[in-house]
């Protein structure tokens, strides 16, 4: 046993654990943070302003309060403010030297004998390590990644297109006094293909491509986030024209206030400068990934910023076909591509790519050259178990749901009330909200959400669980058209009747629109996916 070592150690994670202690004393931060709404009141008794490069601190009854810095805050004070000089530099400079020279007494005062070695002295110099700040670098596109090379997003494409022609030649558009949007959001559920829809971009232009994750800004230090953004841009800017893609960009662009981060706000407040600080003139285009547009804030998402938001669905069957044939097309196969992108229902292009390479290692595994349909099916089942959710649907159940939509479409429709679209498995967000609404319209919307479960009792004499959503709902609607609208018999009580008279009128709306019903069952059946317009004008 080492003993002189051993106490080395030890005097060392001392000293160590202590400037911690030290340190954390020093530097919490024991600032309240407040809004604009309460600033008012507190500064109006304030005491003293202290400015730094992010918040306006204040003192008011001998506690310390700050607030984001904001030009309106600043010239709504009278009192003059001063620059906060930040000491804590010199508090972490001082803190290192002073472990570097307790460490270096320490070390010679327990430092032991060198061992006698009858060997001779051999001197090896010690390789230094030194860590290395990483650079920001862009991505060499790859020329085989193109847009005509991905499947399943041909309404995308189109959009993209007059993006690539302006990177190429920017002059046509300068000369007719007209810009590109400074920035594109692509949104779209997962596995659906935004990242390499923003590499064939980059590859169709030959531009220099620079990909960072959301999360790749999330530090531990308030201020490193923000320094690596600045970065980006930074080398971004170095090139003529290039590409900036910013992946799940909601990890980092999330709404101010909501669940405070200082660290992530400061990121997200030097991405907006940095959005803001680029010229027209410097070819600069940042698109930004998300799966939840709803999460980010309204900054990022203003004019002449993300000026351009585009959705992208999981595809149709039809694009399922061409997604398939696309990762089929160097493999041996007996089965109808078509049959197997109806089973689909729900898999996107992602999750198609998983699908036909397990059905090859299936294929291998049982020393075969042909993929069947048998080695599709086991893939498909081993991949949803994988899954929270499985994404597909029996042939049955789609008629279900198909049946459920049509009703509810054409309820829709009929009635005026405006939807974006309809599909079997999604519909959050379609259907467009009134500021006003009369009796009439609020009876319409409790019907709206009782005509597909009363249409699958009087079609199949039962009900099933995909209505759970929609009677929760209505139920709501009943509480407010008879409590809280007075739309009832009588006012403040909920009106007991008001529910079965909706079903009635629901019942004869059924019987007498069988054949339009039947009509859009089979076009959801086909097409899963339908906008109000491509509904009306099928009727």
């Amino acid at each position: 046993m080492n003993s002189p070592k051993k106490k080395l150690t030890l005097a060392l994670s001392l000293v160590a654990l202590f400037l911690v202690l030290i340190s954390f004393l020093l530097f919490k931060d024991h600032t309240k943070t407040i809004g604009l709404q309460e600033f008012p009141s507190l500064a109006h008794n304030a005491s003293k302003f202290e400015l730094d490069d992010q918040y306006l601190y204040f003192w008011h009854n001998n506690e310390q309060y700050k607030i984001l810095r904001d030009d309106k805050v600043l010239q709504s004070i009278s009192s003059p403010i001063t620059y906060r000089r930040s000491y804590w530099l010199y508090s972490l400079l001082g803190a290192i030297l002073l472990l570097l020279g307790g460490g270096a007494y320490l070390y010679r005062r327990f430092k032991p004998s060198p061992a006698p070695s009858p060997l001779a002295p051999s001197s090896t110099p010690q390789k230094s390590t030194k860590s290395k700040e990483e650079v920001i670098t862009p991505i060499q596109p790859n020329p085989k990644i193109t847009l005509n090379s991905l499947a399943g997003i041909s309404e995308v494409k189109s959009d993209l297109r007059e993006i690539i022609d302006y990177l190429k030649n920017p002059s046509k558009y300068r000369k007719l006094g007209l810009r590109m949007p400074k920035g594109v959001l692509l949104v779209g559920p997962p596995g659906v293909g935004k990242t390499m829809l923003a590499k064939a971009l980059a590859s169709e232009a030959g531009v220099p491509f620079f990909y960072q994750s959301g999360s790749s800004f999330s530090q531990i230090f308030v201020g490193s986030g923000a320094k690596r953004v600045q970065e980006l841009f930074s080398q971004a800017k170095e090139a003529q024209s290039a590409i900036i893609f910013i992946d799940e960009i909601d990890s980092v662009g999330k709404e101010r206030g909501v669940g405070r981060n200082d660290e992530r706000e400061s990121t997200l407040n030097q991405l907006l400068t940095e959005m803001d600080g680029f010229m027209d003139s410097s070819n600069l285009i940042i698109f930004g990934a998300t799966n939840h547009a709803s999460v980010l804030d309204p900054a990022l998402l203003r004019s002449g910023r993300f000026d351009r938001k585009i959705y992208i669905d999981l595809p149709s069957p039809k694009e399922r076909e061409e997604i398939f044939s696309l990762y089929l097309q160097d493999k041996n196969f007996s089965f109808s591509i078509p049959k197997i992108s109806q089973e689909c229902l729900g898999f996107s292009g992602a999750m198609i790519e998983s699908l036909v390479n397990e059905a090859g290692l299936l294929m291998l595994r049982d020393k075969r050259e042909v993929i069947e349909e048998r080695d599709i099916q086991n893939a498909k089942n081993k991949l949803t178990l994988s899954l929270k959710k499985s994404p597909t649907l029996t042939q049955e159940q789609r008629k279900v749901l198909a049946l459920y939509q049509a009703s509810k479409a054409l309820f829709a429709l009929k009635s005026h009330i405006k939807f974006i679209k309809i599909s079997l498995q999604e519909e959050e967000s379609v259907w467009e909200s009134q500021e006003v609404l009369s009796q009439t319209d609020a009876l319409n919307t409790l019907k709206l959400h009782l005509i597909g479960y009363t249409a699958l009792k009087l079609h199949y004499h039962q009900s099933f669980s995909c209505v759970e959503n929609d009677l929760k709902v209505a139920k709501e609607w009943s509480e407010k058209i008879s409590i809280l609208y007075g739309m009832g018999e009588r006012l403040f009580v909920e009106d007991s009747n008001l529910l079965l008279q909706a079903q009635r009128e629901c019942q004869e709306f059924i019987q007498s629109h069988t054949q339009a019903i039947q009509t859009l069952q089979e076009a959801f059946l086909q097409k899963e996916c339908l906008s109000f317009q491509t509904l009306n004008d099928l009727l």
